[in-house]
């Protein structure tokens, strides 16, 4: 047998969709001296039969059907000890090679310098359907770099500055000890940190990879919890105490990590054990001494540094030009969007602009941070740029007067911009616990910037308020809405009856519903709970329990299908993945069933009642208890899985409370929760700003 010059290795889980892509971009490179390598982490999508239908064709496909989950990094592993070339290649199976040259030009790089152990190149970013949304040039220079320097350069700016493993290209004998399992999140940064250390990088800024950008991606599904936070604490605690690294500039840095995690602490604020053991870890890499030193300086020059900007911010504001909306040439309100994913707040804004874009005469601007599957529903609404592509400087903000920022991530994004002056409006989708995992520091930018704020529900307008100290006067409770009618028009598509048909329930069955991305915010495991205890009480009953929404490939879903075994539930109790249209789904449900422990104001919520669903949910667990204390569902005490499981079982006894619990949820959704609704107060909102020139 002989040995191929490049493994080219494809781990990949629930990808059918994509896989033709990835394995023909594979196939029609110029360089054909290479194997092909899947490694299918036991996928229930058809997987399967996409792997073999190729390999049949193709002597170079050898793959592995994992007969049991092993995890993400598990996976890699395997490709990467079972691999026989010379040469690795990742690429993932949702992602795809740019270019038929990729693997030639990748080889190249490596094979024409000894000293270099990591070859990498830009890469375009694409959306579920292989559009282009963006280009990531992140090193921003070609040629030779300094490992070390590299290695400084993603611990100063706290990100992955090389890239995904489907962009890289390394010799299989560096990395023989495989990926550290210590790690989910930036696992792949810690490899490449590891083969850097005593060799350098080879970069290209010829884009010879696509990385694909969808809601069921790993990284996405690691946005939910707290896992990169603590991961990228332990590898900078791992790696600033390195000879090459042993500066002052990275004593700074310890010291404000450090100073970070404690004040959220001491704050009171939920952390996660792990996040705890880093800040001990990283506390005993700085002495007392020297801790009090930055500590003292930060005190010191904390208030000159505040009170340079708000001059700063002041002569802006007296310059030419920052007169009012309507009355000089500022006359655009810029909507500022974190991307263009087909989530709950991009979703939601998008319906709010076609609102004011079809009822008022407001001249608008869209600017996406990132891009995304609903671009083209931005585009056909307004002007539209994307952060990466267009030059934000005083010539793009001249015709600005108000900025409508989306979400709290927009904080270092918006100090950055040359923006001063102008007001800001801050709509705010994010409950406390969110906040604090995820965005503390950069809401604390966001208030320096933020005139206005809106809170989709009470929950966060109250946290806004006492956990982040935002002045009542300057909140508005705006809550989420819904397109009713596109909702009942998409559901309509695929009879109730036939869903059923399709997925083998009895049309008699009782079917709870619940959806959203199996994550442990959303309550999944709690989920499982509630059918537990229904089955419990109602033995031999016909009903099913189905969850909606994306199941990554996580240990906490092999927590859950472990669970299912345990708990006796696999006849009635269903992950069904994300769907495109989850509506005819949701349609064939009798209850909708929302476990979350923590969710801001889900809009799955009111697409349910809009379908005559009553919703259960937990009682404090964010703006689905205020939906049904309005008359929408039922709220029951927080957690309480058996309250939960017995008011849907009680809901199966009682058709008549069912029916007039649903029709009432869809009037209170028609009358209060439609996105026209909704519009229209971001509207009153927007309307100050613009001194009634607009109507």
């Amino acid at each position: 047998m002989t040995t191929p010059k490049v493994s080219v290795l494809v781990p990949t889980y629930n990808y059918a969709r994509y896989l033709p892509e990835a394995i023909e971009s594979v196939l029609e490179q110029d360089f054909q001296d290479f194997e092909l390598l899947i490694g299918d982490d036991c996928s229930t999508d058809g997987s399967r039969e996409v792997i073999g239908r190729y390999a049949a064709k193709d002597s170079r496909i050898r793959f592995q059907i994992h007969p049991a989950n092993l995890g993400m990094v598990r996976n890699w592993n395997w490709c990467l000890s079972d691999a026989r070339g010379e040469y690795i290649k990742f690429l993932f199976g949702d992602d795809k090679l740019a270019s038929p040259q990729t693997l030639t030009k990748l080889l190249a790089l490596l094979e024409t310098n000894a000293s270099i152990a990591l070859a990498a190149s830009a890469r375009y970013v694409v959306g579920e359907h292989s559009e282009v949304l963006e280009t990531w040039d992140d090193l921003r220079r070609a040629g030779v770099h300094k490992g070390t320097e590299v290695i400084a350069q993603c611990l100063e700016q706290d990100r992955n500055l090389i890239g995904e493993p489907s962009v890289v290209f390394f010799r299989r004998r560096d990395a023989a000890r495989g990926f550290d399992l210590r790690y989910q999140q930036i696992v792949d940064l810690e490899m490449w940190f590891h083969l850097l250390e005593k060799s350098d990088l080879a970069y290209t800024r010829e884009p010879l990879c696509c990385f694909r950008k969808h809601a069921r991606q790993q990284t996405e599904a690691n946005k939910t919890g707290q896992i990169g936070e603590i991961e990228s604490a332990r590898l900078f605690g791992e790696y600033c105490a390195k000879p090459y690294l042993r500066s002052k500039g990275f004593r700074v840095r310890l010291f404000s990590r450090i100073y970070d995690l404690r004040k959220r602490r001491r704050r009171g604020s939920q952390m996660p054990q792990g996040l705890l053991e880093v800040e001990r870890a990283l506390s005993a890499r700085m002495s007392r001494p020297w801790y009090a030193v930055y500590w003292a300086r930060r005190r010191i020059t904390q208030p000159f540094e505040k009170l340079r900007r708000w001059i700063k911010r002041r002569r802006r504001r007296a310059s030419p030009g920052r007169a009012a909306l309507g009355q000089d040439q500022r006359t655009k309100v810029l909507f500022l969007f974190h991307d263009a994913s087909r989530t709950g707040a991009p979703f939601l804004l998008l319906e709010c602009v076609r609102w004011l874009r079809q009822n008022t005469g407001l001249p608008l601007r869209i600017l996406l941070r990132a891009g995304g599957p609903l671009e083209s529903d931005f585009r056909a609404l307004a002007e539209t740029c994307i952060a990466g592509q267009t030059t934000l400087d005083d010539r793009f903000f001249s015709d600005v007067a108000l900025i409508y920022s989306n979400t709290c991530t927009n904080g270092g994004f918006l100090h950055a911009l040359p923006c001063e002056g102008i007001p800001v409006v801050t709509h705010i989708h994010e409950l406390q616990p969110s906040i604090d995992s995820l965005v503390t520091d950069r809401l604390r930018v966001v208030k320096q910037h933020t005139q206005r704020f809106i809170a989709c529900s009470d929950a966060v307008a109250k946290d806004l308020h006492e956990a982040f100290q935002v002045p009542a006067e300057r909140i508005s409770r705006i809550y989420g809405g819904v397109p009713v009618e596109s909702v009942l028009r998409r559901a309509g598509e695929i009879a109730p009856d036939q869903i059923r048909r399709d997925l083998g329930i009895p049309q008699d069955a009782f079917v709870v519903g619940a959806c959203g991305t199996v994550a442990w915010h959303k309550g999944p495991d709690l989920f499982l709970q509630a059918a537990r205890h229904f089955k419990q009480q109602s033995p031999g009953g016909r009903f099913m329990f189905l969850w909606i929404g994306w199941v990554p490939n996580d240990t906490l879903t092999q927590v859950l299908l472990r669970e299912v075994a345990i708990f006796g539930l696999e006849d009635c109790v269903r992950f069904l993945g994300e769907k495109e249209n989850p509506y005819p789904l949701l349609n064939a449900c009798d209850v909708f069933c929302l476990p979350s422990r923590i969710d801001s104001f889900p809009l799955t919520m009111l697409e349910a009642a809009a379908l005559a669903k009553p919703v259960v949910c937990f009682a404090q667990s964010g703006g689905a208890a205020e939906f049904c204390a309005l008359g929408g569902g039922f709220a029951e005490p927080y957690l309480d899985t058996m309250a939960m499981g017995q008011r849907c079982l009680d809901l199966m006894a009682n058709p008549n409370l069912r029916r007039e619990s649903g029709e009432k949820a869809a009037r209170l959704v028609r009358e209060k929760f439609d996105v026209s609704h909704t519009g229209a107060q971001v509207w009153e909102v927007i309307r100050p700003f613009t001194k009634g020139q607009y109507s």
